[in-house]
Parts: C-alpha cells; structure tokens; sequence
C-alpha cells in the first residue's frame, strides 16, 4: 500500500475492529500518527475488553440489572436474586467450545459481549457471546449442535455475572463486556447472529454458510471433507468405529495419534481416504495426511474403519 493510499485511509476506518483487523490496520500505520494508527493501537492494547468505570460500585442486584440494562443488555432478576438475560427476539446469546471462540474473538468485527467461564474452567466449559436475534435455519442449527454450538432460544436464560471482577469467586466473567452501540446508542452493541455463526464455522474448518437471500437467511450446505483411515491396525489401537464431531485441536490430536500408531502397526503402506459429501474418493498416504492435519487443514469429522 503506497503512501497516498495510506493518508486516504487514516481517517476511514470501522468504528469497531477486530484484534486481525487492528494488527492489519497498525502494520500500514503503525509508523506515522493518525486516526487509524491510534485506533489500532487501543484494540491491541486490550480496549476492547476495556470493563465498566462503575463496575466497582454496583453493590446488588438491582444495581446490576439497571447498569446492564442502561447498556441495552435486557437483564432480569430471578427469585433467588440472580441477574439473568432472558433470550428473546431480539436478543440472544451463543455457547460455544473455547476452541471455536478465540478465533470468533480474533476475526470478529463488531462488539461482541463475551462471557468466559471461571479461570479452572476455561478450556472445558463453553464460552458464551451475546448476539442479536435472526431466524436461522433449523439445518444449521443441528448441523451446529455437531460442533458443540447452542443458541439459545427465547424464554431461555443465562446467568449474568454480579461482580466486577467475578472471576476471583470462581464464576463467570466478561472478556468483552456489555456496551452501547458505538453508533445507535439506543441498542446493544452486539453482531448479528448470522455473521456470529459463520465466522464459527468458518472457525469449526467448516464449508458450510449462511446467506441472506430475498430478505431471508439460507443455509448452505456444501461439501466438507472426511478423513477415513482404513487399516485394522487404526481399530486394534483401540479407536472408536466412528467419532462424533469434534473441536479442531482436540480431531487434530487424535488424527496425529491415530496416524502414529497406523505408521507403526503398517510401515509405509499405510493410506488415508478423502471422501467429499459427494462421494468422491482420493487415497493420499499417511505422511501426506499427517502433514495436512498438522497445518490446520483437516475436517471436523473422521472416521476410522477395520
């Protein structure tokens, strides 16, 4: 990008960035001050997780309630004084692996209320992320819950933390908190669900999207590939016939440990079938596999036959 290009930019930015976009728009600014080289600088520098200046001096529920409510978050509270949200049509919220949401976090472009489980609990418990309500396909939706992906329906609830630093009494806490609209001061600042779930999938190696067509929101299902190893050495190390859909890192692992043991038991006849949803079959050798899995670009799904 050219100098005259760059001081076109300096003052044409979204008013929300990602921490990707933030790093994208530093590294062309970074060396001259502008509008954009200190709006990239304050998301690298953590803004975006920046809490409340009152959070310290909300001392009950009802306090709670009102501050999340004067951030256009629609908080309740239960009989037992808890500070809930209650997903309706506007609003609701995503649960999802801790492996999808760093990437959701990283590649989003909006403000994203994120909510993280206690510090013993985050890479086993899911992270939730409060979005805005659209019709989505029921196909997605299951095609999701294989993820470990849930959006909450209305009438559903989520607990709210009550504490400004919630995490210190072994309960959730706010990684991106609740703000207004940076621009519609009247609303939430939160992404539309359907922008939500596709950077998910996209986070999952998934093909599959959703697109708005006529005002609507489709679902396309498009081919995702399938690993299958076909040795009875795969089954004698004690692998499952068929697993069930799996985050990245956790499928990585295994396919890495399954090819280990396939190597050991088969030597270099060892092979790997790519099957597509169409049916299409390329056998690839299971270094080759093993090289593919290690860089990232491997299915959610696999299967192992005897």
């Amino acid at each position: 990008m050219g100098y005259e290009d760059e001081e076109d930019t300096c003052d044409s930015f979204p008013l929300s960035l990602s921490p990707h976009d933030a790093r994208v728009l530093w590294s062309a600014h970074y060396w001259h001050e502008c509008r954009a080289h200190f709006a990239a600088r304050a998301v690298i520098d953590g803004a975006r997780n920046h809490g409340w200046d009152d959070a310290d001096s909300l001392t009950t529920s009802q306090d709670w309630a009102a501050a999340y409510r004067a951030r256009n978050l629609p908080a309740t509270i239960s009989d037992d004084g808890r500070v809930e949200l209650i997903a309706d049509d506007a609003i609701t919220a995503v649960m999802m692996p801790h492996a999808f949401v760093g990437w959701v976090n990283d590649r989003i472009g909006f403000q994203t209320p994120t909510l993280a489980p206690a510090p013993e609990k985050l890479s086993t418990a899911d992270w939730t992320v409060v979005a805005t309500r659209e019709s989505i396909p029921p196909k997605a939706l299951e095609e999701l819950g294989w993820l470990g992906v849930r959006v909450l329906e209305p009438g559903q609830r989520l607990a709210l933390p009550m504490a400004a630093r919630p995490y210190a009494v072994g309960e959730s806490w706010w990684l991106e908190w609740p703000q207004q609209h940076l621009r519609y001061k009247q609303l939430l600042g939160a992404p539309p669900l359907m922008i939500l779930l596709n950077i998910t999938f996209w986070a999952a190696h998934s093909l599959h999207q959703l697109a708005r067509r006529r005002h609507e929101i489709e679902f396309e299902v498009l081919p995702n590939s399938h690993i299958t190893v076909e040795l009875d050495a795969a089954a004698a190390a004690g692998i499952r016939k068929r697993s069930v859909a799996m985050s990245w890192h956790r499928a990585a692992s295994q396919l890495i440990t399954v090819g280990a043991r396939v190597l050991e038991a088969a030597g270099t006849e060892g092979e790997v079938l790519i099957r597509d949803a169409a049916g299409a079959e390329t056998k690839v050798e299971i270094n080759d596999a093993l090289t593919i899995s290690r860089s990232g670009r491997w299915p959610i799904e696999w299967e192992v036959y005897r």
